[in-house]
C-alpha cells in the first residue's frame, strides 16, 4: 500500500491562531515543501468551488488550493501548480475529495431553494471531473450525502422530500456522474461519515443497488468507529470495490447522538474534540491495514490527522506513525 497525505488535516473551517496566514499562498508553498521534506510524494485535496459562504469566499480568494479558480488565481494554472509541487518532491495528486455539505452551505448562504441541490451536485461533479482530467488525478472521493441534521433542517422541508426519496434521487445522479467521470478516466469512491444518512453499515445496501454497483467505496476508519459499525463486515462486503481508504484516528464516543445535529463535527455536549493525530486515539489502524491487505488491497491510503492542533507537528507525527507503525520500520 502507498500512504499519501490528505490536505484536509489543515483545518480551514474554523477561526484559530494564524488563520489568516494559513489562508495565504505563502503558507501553502511552505507547507508543500514540508510535505515533500517529510517524505510524502502524493496528496489528496478537497475540491470546493463555492464562494457565497463568507468562509469559503476567504478561502477561495486566498492561497488554499481547493478549486481550479483558486489554483489559477494564485498559482498561474493547473500545470504550473503541478510543476511547483513537483519541485518540492510531490509526484502529483491521487484524489480530490468532494463534501456535499458544501452544496447546502452554498444554497443557505444565497437564501436559495434546496430543490437546486441535485442540479448543483451535477455541476460540481462535472467541474471536478474536468479538473481531475487536466491534473491527471485518478480518483474523486465523494461524501455523497450532507449531514443528517442539514438534510432534515433544510432539504427535506424545502424540497418536500424524505430520506428514501433523497436516496433514490442520489442513486440516479451518482450513476450519471460515474458514467461521465469514467469517460475522462476518473473513478468515484464514496465515503460515509458518522453523520451521514449512509452512516456505518447503511452504506452496504446502498452500494449494492443496481445503479451503484460500479461505484467504489472509500472507508474512513475513524468515522466508522464513531458510528459503531462492524468495520470488518463492511470491508468484506465491499471487497475489490475498496479504493482510497482514509486512515483517521479518534477517541470520541457519540454518547449524545451528535450525529443527528447540525455541524456534527463541532459537538455541543460531551467531549468537544472528535479527531486526534494518528496513533493518539483508539482506532486500531494496524489491524485494519492487515485486513485490507488480506482483501488484496494494494492502492493508496489517504492519511489525515484531522484537525490537528499544530499542522507542522501533526505532519511529522503522521509520517512517523506511517513509517514506524504502519510500515513497521
Amino acid at each position: 500500500m502507498k500512504y499519501i497525505l490528505n490536505l484536509e488535516m489543515v483545518n480551514m473551517k474554523t477561526s484559530k491562531p494564524n488563520a489568516f496566514y494559513m489562508n495565504s499562498t505563502m503558507f501553502w508553498i511552505e507547507y508543500f515543501k514540508c510535505i515533500g521534506a517529510a517524505g510524502f510524494d502524493a496528496i489528496e485535496m478537497q475540491y470546493n468551488p463555492y464562494s457565497l459562504d463568507p468562509l469559503s469566499f476567504e478561502i477561495g480568494r486566498c492561497g488554499v488550493p481547493v478549486s481550479r479558480f483558486a489554483i489559477e488565481a494564485k498559482y498561474g494554472s493547473v500545470p504550473e501548480f503541478l510543476a511547483m509541487i513537483g519541485e518540492f518532491g510531490l509526484r502529483g495528486i491521487e484524489a480530490v475529495h468532494i463534501d456535499t455539505n458544501e452544496i447546502l452551505n452554498e444554497i443557505i448562504a444565497a437564501d436559495g431553494d434546496a430543490k437546486e441541490y441535485f442540479p448543483m451536485m451535477d455541476a460540481l461533479m462535472e467541474e471536478a471531473v474536468q479538473f481531475c482530467e487536466e491534473a491527471r488525478i485518478p480518483w474523486i472521493t465523494l461524501t455523497p450525502t450532507p449531514e443528517i441534521g442539514m438534510l432534515e433542517r433544510y432539504y427535506y422541508t424545502q424540497a418536500g422530500d424524505d430520506e428514501p426519496g433523497f436516496l433514490e434521487r442520489l442513486e440516479k445522479h451518482l450513476e450519471a456522474a460515474r458514467e461521465k467521470a469514467e469517460t475522462s478516466g476518473v473513478k468515484i469512491a464514496v465515503r460515509n461519515e458518522f453523520w451521514s444518512v449512509l452512516r456505518g453499515e447503511k452504506i452496504v445496501p446502498f452500494l449494492q443497488r443496481e445503479a451503484c454497483r460500479r461505484l467504489y467505496y472509500s472507508p474512513d476508519m475513524a468515522h466508522l468507529t464513531i458510528a459503531e459499525a462492524e468495520i470488518g463486515r463492511i470491508l468484506r462486503s465491499m471487497g475489490n470495490r475498496i479504493a482510497c481508504p482514509r486512515f483517521n484516528d479518534t477517541a470520541f464516543a457519540d454518547r449524545h447522538e451528535n450525529y443527528k445535529r447540525l455541524n456534527a463535527e463541532i459537538p455541543t455536549e460531551g467531549r468537544q474534540r472528535i479527531f486526534c493525530d494518528l496513533g493518539d486515539g483508539t482506532v486500531d489502524l494496524p489491524h485494519w491495514r492487515d485486513e485490507l491487505q488480506k482483501l488484496g488491497y494494494d492502492g493508496v491510503v489517504s492519511c489525515e490527522s484531522r484537525k490537528t492542533l499544530e499542522v507542522y507537528k501533526g505532519l511529522l507525527k503522521t509520517k512517523w506513525y506511517i513509517d514506524r507503525v504502519l510500515c513497521r520500520k
